[in-house]
């Protein structure tokens, strides 16, 4: 593997890494690591549940963009319409990496610079990149990787492109800014070369583009996850889906994922629960009585909520239900970004029969995430953060399916087995518009459905 750092503007015409500069700040920061000498103990309940928040920092960074007018693909569809280009193997595969490292343009690299929590998350994904790549080489797959900071401008982007640094591309991975991400997937389009984003997941970022690849699923994939899920396992519950009261939008996305699943539309296969969000807070019953009066008191709650903004709503609900439906057999599914959350909402969760749609997950207590924190911090003296397993995974993804099948490789979906890395699996399929079967481009469809119970996280799809 060859490593050739482009990162352009840096430090006044040094070619010196900007990955140099700002690691040295990670390094200067970690202090010395004593050698430990004593057997390891089993950690204490306390010590998990610190453990687990401080690894749950970030379970994912996918930044959803919705679209009514698109749909997943139906599982059985071909890609109809399409003549695509071969995927060719080769000798060798050229990889541009591109990175808002936002670094300095000035000066030297120094280690009493200070480094921003937004650097140091693509930093660790850089990091998480190198080792894989170094894991790659030593596999034998010759990669010659190309590092780019976009220093998070537009024009940043659109110059190294006109530079012609992506044209012997096999792969672009990035950029990060969402209109960055548009304008380049339509270059990468004419080009016909492989584009991937592994921050932005959107219906709308590019139409009728078989080379762009979203390796995070999308929100109505979340949303078909949870359903499906839920009346396969609980067909003797009471269903209901969870709104503030009059969001509308919410129910029309799961009348279309009830469509998608085929479901029966003169059946009622869930009720909507519509809810005022200052009667959770301060009204005396917040529920219809008759939810739980009933003698075979079994439910199953669908909470359809991902952002920040609902994280209060989502909260209330939970005290409420734990309350009030004490006595009752129930269940809540939510969403992954619970988990990021205010640390209250993390006990509750751990108290209550909780399961959540994620798309990726790094569980400090698996015996093959322990070894990658050891030789990490052996390497880089830090420990990896969620952004160094998911630049690790995909760049393990990118190289092995480069090697196996070629520079188009996601063309072959139909062939390639999902990849499972440390912290997701890729099982990259075709998506189509609403009004047709014809591809617009390709998305990561794994989703994985957890609980917490002992402060731990447990798969459980």
């Amino acid at each position: 593997m060859i490593f050739q750092p482009n990162l352009r503007r840096l430090l006044s015409g040094n070619s010196t890494c900007v990955v140099i500069l700002l690691f040295a700040v990670v390094l200067s920061s970690c202090g010395t690591s004593k050698k430990r000498t004593t057997r390891e103990r089993s950690p204490s309940l306390s010590e998990k549940q610190r453990q687990i928040k401080k690894e749950r920092s970030r379970i994912d960074t996918v930044e959803w963009i919705l679209n009514e007018d698109r749909k997943p693909i139906d599982d059985e569809s071909p890609l109809r319409g399409k003549v695509l280009p071969p995927s060719q193997l080769k000798s060798s595969y050229n990889i541009d990496l591109i990175i808002p490292f936002k670094a300095p343009t000035v000066g030297r690299p120094s280690p009493d610079v200070d480094i921003s929590a937004f650097q140091r998350r693509f930093l660790d994904f850089y990091l998480g990149a190198k080792l894989a790549a170094d894991d790659l080489s030593n596999e034998g797959i010759d990669l010659n990787l190309k590092v780019h900071d976009s220093h998070y401008k537009e024009d940043d982007v659109r110059d190294l492109y006109f530079n012609g640094e992506f044209r012997r591309s096999d792969v672009i991975i990035g950029p990060y800014k969402k209109d960055n991400v548009k304008w380049l997937s339509e270059r990468a389009k004419s080009s016909r070369t492989t584009m991937i984003s592994p921050w932005i997941s959107s219906t709308s970022m590019t139409e009728d583009n078989p080379y762009y690849i979203q390796t995070k699923p999308g929100l109505i994939r979340h949303y078909k996850t949870m359903l499906g899920t839920v009346l396969e396992n609980y067909a003797d519950h009471q269903v209901f889906l969870v709104v503030k009261e009059d969001d509308e939008l919410k129910m029309r996305y799961f009348d279309y994922v009830s469509e998608q699943l085929n479901l029966d539309p003169e059946f009622d296969h869930y009720k909507i629960l519509s809810l005022d969000t200052d009667t959770l807070t301060h009204g005396v019953s917040p529920f219809d009585t008759s939810i739980f009066d009933t003698r075979d008191c079994k439910m199953v709650f669908m909470v359809p909520y991902a952002s920040g903004r609902d994280a209060t709503f989502v909260y209330d609900f939970l005290r409420r239900l734990q309350i009030e439906g004490q006595d009752c057999d129930y269940k809540v599914y939510g969403m992954y970004r619970w988990l990021d959350y205010r640390d209250q909402m993390f006990e509750l969760m751990n108290s209550m029969p909780i399961y959540l749609t994620i798309s990726n997950l790094v569980n400090p207590f698996d015996e093959e995430i322990k070894r990658f924190r050891k030789r990490f911090y052996t390497l880089y003296f830090t420990y990896p953060s969620e952004d160094a397993y998911e630049g690790y995974d995909l760049m393990m993804y990118v190289g092995r399916s480069l090697a196996r099948f070629g520079n188009r490789f996601h063309f072959l979906y139909d062939e390639i087995p999902p990849y499972t890395g440390l912290q997701t699996v890729f099982d990259v399929q075709p998506e189509s518009e609403l009004t047709s079967d014809e591809l617009e481009y390709f998305e990561n469809r794994f989703i994985d459905i957890i609980s917490i119970e002992n402060f731990e996280f447990k798969r459980v799809k």
